[in-house]
């Protein structure tokens, strides 16, 4: 078994304006003893790899379909608009990658009860949505 999951972030942005860059990314690199920042994956090739240059990330990602394929990918994070996550998630959970997604998990119960029982199936151990400081201290 190797030393570090495999990470990629889907949802960051060049200007790091968005919640992906200016809150996933810190944490990430805060834990990297733990995981490897592999890659990260936006929806335009050109800012992908333009932000794998900045973070220092080995892939980039221009499409989900391509980042669910790389089996060295052990974990996505989520971190784009809602109506963008059950597509995400669906993809992900077929594949078998651990996920982390932020909340709300989908747009409406049908697609977060569908997720859901996909989840069950897939039998993985770990999947977690974030609540954006839930746990932080007051």
């Amino acid at each position: 078994m190797k030393d570090k999951l495999n990470l990629v972030l889907v949802g960051a942005d060049k200007f790091n304006k968005g919640f992906g860059s200016r809150a996933h990314i810190p944490a990430i690199k805060a834990l990297e003893k733990y995981y490897n920042f592999y890659g990260i994956c936006t929806t335009k090739e050109s800012s992908s790899k333009k932000l794998k240059e900045i973070h220092k990330t080995e892939k980039s990602y221009g499409n989900i379909d391509e980042l669910v394929e790389d089996k060295n990918v052990d974990i996505i994070t989520i971190a784009v608009r809602v109506r963008h996550h059950y597509d995400i998630l669906w993809k992900s959970i077929k594949k078998r990658k651990i996920i982390y997604c932020e909340w709300p998990l989908c747009l409406n119960s049908g697609e977060a009860s569908t997720i859901m029982s996909l989840a069950k199936q897939s039998k993985l151990k770990y999947h977690v949505v974030g609540t954006q400081g839930r746990f932080a201290p007051s």
